[in-house]
Order: C-alpha cells, then sequence, then structure tokens
C-alpha cells in the first residue's frame, strides 16, 4: 500500500521527523513528495532521490553520553591516533615516511607481519621431525623463510589498501579526511607510483627470490587479483555487500593461512616435493576461526562509513539493515568464536603436551571474549559516533593480533 506525503511545511517545522534505521536526515527542497511503503524499508539512497533529502552535519553524530564524561571519548580518539597523526610543518625527511606509513594503513600491515610469523612457525613444526625442532639450522632457515613471505606480503599489502584509497578519494573526504589522498599530504600521480611499484616489487620478490615456492606465489597473486576487483571500475566489488565481505573472507580465512602455511611447509619440508600439501587440525582451527573473523573484519569496517557511503551510492549491511544491527551482529560473532576457540583448545582434537599450554591458549580466548564485550558496550550505546565505533575496531585488530600470538602455543 503506498500513501504519498507531502512534507513542505511539515517537515520544515520538525527538522529530525525523518528518522530511518540509524539515520537522521533533514528536507533539503521544499514541496518535496515522499513515496513510502508501509511496513517496507526503502533503500536510504531511494529515500533521498525520493524526497530531495540529505543527511544533516548539524545534527549529532552520537547520542548524549549515557552516565560517562568525555574523557571517556577521547580515550577513542586515542586508540588509533598513528592515522591521524598530522604531517604539517614537519621537514621533507620526516614528512615523507610518516605520510607513507599512514598510506599503507599500519593496522593491517602488522596484521600481515604477525600472522605470517605465525604461520610460518606452524608450517615449519608440521614440516620437520620433533629432533630438528632444538637446532640452529631449522631455526636459521625458518628465519629466511619468514622474511621471504612476509617482504612481498607487505608490499602487496600496500598495493592493495593504496588501491582502495585511488578510488575512493571522494568518499574518503567524507570517512575517513585524515588519510594521505583525501587530505592532500599525498597527490594522486604519487600515490599511483607507489601502488605500481609495490605490485611490480611484490611479484618480483616473490617469483625470483631462490626460497620461494609455488604456495606463495599463489598467495600472493590471489591477494593481488581479490585486492584489484575489491577496489578497481569496472567489477569494483565493494559495492556489492556480500561480494566484498567474501572477498575479505577468502583472503583473511583461506589464501593467508593456507598459502603461508604451505610455504613454510613446502620450503622446510625434509622431502623435496614441489607442492607439500598437508593440514595439521591446527591450521584447519586457524582457517576456521580467521574465516569468521573475516566476516566480521568486513562488516564492521563499514559501520562508521555510512555517511560516505550513502553520499556516493555505496551499498553496505549497515546502509541495508542499520548501524545497530550490524553492529551487535558483529560483537555476537566474536563473542561465539573466541568462546568456540577457548572450548575447542582443550579439546582432544588440538590439545598439546605438556597441556598447560593448551589451558593458556583457551583462557587467552575466554579472556579476549570477556574484554571485547566490555569494550563493546560503550560503542554500542554510541553506535552513531565515527569515533567510538572505530576505536571498537581497532579493538578488533587487537584481538586479531592476540590469536595468531597465541596459536604457536597449541605447536
Amino acid at each position: 500500500m503506498f500513501v504519498v506525503l507531502p512534507v513542505c511545511s511539515f517537515l520544515r517545522g520538525k527538522p529530525e521527523t525523518f528518522c530511518r534505521s540509524d539515520y537522521r536526515w533533514r528536507p533539503s527542497l521544499t514541496g518535496a513528495i515522499v513515496v513510502a511503503r508501509f511496513g517496507r524499508r526503502l533503500p536510504k539512497v531511494e529515500l533521498t532521490r525520493a524526497c530531495g533529502l540529505k543527511a544533516t552535519s548539524d545534527v549529532p553524530s552520537s547520542p548524549p553520553a549515557l552516565g560517562t564524561d568525555d574523557l571517556e571519548l577521547r580515550a577513542c580518539d586515542e586508540s588509533h591516533q598513528l592515522d591521524r597523526l598530522p604531517v604539517a610543518g614537519l621537514p621533507g625527511i620526516l614528512r615523507a615516511p610518516l605520510v607513507l606509513l599512514k598510506f599503507s594503513r599500519p593496522h593491517t600491515l602488522l596484521g600481515s607481519v604477525v600472522s605470517i610469523c605465525s604461520l610460518c612457525l606452524m608450517g615449519g613444526f608440521s614440516a620437520v621431525p620433533a629432533a630438528a625442532l632444538s637446532t640452529l639450522s631449522f631455526w636459521s632457515r625458518l628465519l629466511v623463510v619468514c622474511a621471504v613471505g612476509i617482504v612481498p606480503s607487505m608490499l602487496m599489502n600496500i598495493y592493495i589498501v593504496g588501491l582502495n584509497q585511488l578510488y575512493d578519494i571522494p568518499v574518503d573526504r567524507v570517512n575517513k579526511p585524515y588519510l594521505p589522498l583525501a587530505s592532500g599530504e599525498l597527490s594522486v600521480p604519487v600515490a599511483a607510483l607507489i601502488v605500481a611499484a609495490c605490485l611490480l616489487g611484490s611479484l618480483g620478490l616473490g617469483f625470483w627470490l631462490p626460497q620461494s615456492t609455488t604456495a606463495l606465489r599463489v598467495s600472493l597473486i590471489v591477494s593481488g587479483l581479490l585486492g584489484t576487483l575489491y577496489s578497481m571500475p569496472p567489477v569494483r566489488l565493494k559495492r556489492y555487500p556480500f561480494l566484498a565481505s567474501l572477498c575479505i573472507l577468502v583472503v583473511r580465512g583461506a589464501v593467508v593461512n593456507l598459502g603461508f602455511y604451505l610455504h613454510a611447509r613446502t620450503a622446510l619440508a625434509t622431502s623435496n616435493g614441489l607442492f607439500a600439501v598437508g593440514f595439521s587440525p591446527l591450521i584447519r582451527f586457524a582457517t576456521a576461526f580467521f574465516a569468521v573473523y573475516g566476516i566480521v573484519i568486513a562488516l564492521m569496517k563499514d559501520i562508521p562509513d555510512l555517511e560516505g557511503d550513502i553520499e556516493y551510492r555505496l551499498d553496505s549491511f549497515s546502509n541495508r539493515y542499520g548501524q545497530r544491527n550490524v553492529f551487535n551482529l558483529c560483537v555476537g560473532l566474536l563473542i561465539a568464536t573466541f568462546v568456540a576457540g577457548g572450548f575447542a583448545c582443550v579439546s582432544p582434537w588440538l590439545i598439546t603436551r605438556p597441556p598447560y599450554k593448551a589451558v593458556a591458549a583457551s583462557t587467552a580466548h575466554f579472556i579476549a571474549a570477556a574484554w571485547l564485550l566490555q569494550r563493546s558496550r560503550y560503542a554500542r550505546a554510541h553506535v552513531h559516533s565515527r569515533e567510538a565505533v572505530y576505536s571498537f575496531y581497532m579493538d578488533v585488530w587487537k584481538c586479531f593480533y592476540l590469536e595468531y600470538l597465541t596459536l604457536p602455543l597449541l605447536l
């Protein structure tokens, strides 16, 4: 059933009458007519197009503090200041490295380094006899294998996040104005040169380093291909919420975990097989765990970016179902995943000898679940606040690092 609602003088007298999902709207054209359907929810972009509305900038981005003070919200800002360090006034010798660091999205770079080190350790332990694990030769070879995996992967990481920034400059000016391209700290030609150099350097090192393996090359190619399809027109998978989430899930869940595990296993295996395929229970657990984690990252990263996504017609689950609903889903998935992981650590499937290592790993999972639950309370109460939600998003990455640091306890 359709109804035509005149909004000329009615809405002008009540500027916050139109509230849909988690977003507030104000009319921009007098005499606009809104066509709405009872019991159905129009996409936000269609709603704005139909009634000539636009997102207001003077509506508070977060509800009044619920029994908190400004210090708590200020703490949200401090958790990710590395992305927002000002470079104006710095000498050139300091300015360029800082701009490059901000351009590379350091939390993703750190995630790549920590995950590759942990996965190479797991792959190396599964590739050699137990007696060889205490030898200097094993650890020196493992160090080389890790370095061969880390350097091209960091370059590929910069290529992926840099390409995304190149094609998201208008959106980032709304959602992430502190990024180098959006703020003007880095020019587009220089950024394009960095992105191209990182892609060529990553593939070059991955294919020509003597310690490189087939698994490493496949991981780099698949990651680069999916990163390109995610950001670059005409495909631009990020326009489609399901495909965008699937892309991140595949990379974070399967490509990284299986690829670098097999890279270390192949490089250190006593047999000389081309592709030493074999998956321990631990790597299967890690793959399943981070597949769910990839879903959470894909959903969570779009929650604080709703304003720009709406303005530039980028569909997302937060736009479709509301920020609060998506946030609650992410927190539920995180808590369930860490609790399930805690029980899995002490199950006969994964338990190690001596057992205290499994107990320690299990305890770390339960502590992470409790900490995330506690940290989510403030962000849930201020789900409209970009700062509060982004701060919790950084907490999700901290637990991402913690998980990879915990997994070697189960070896």
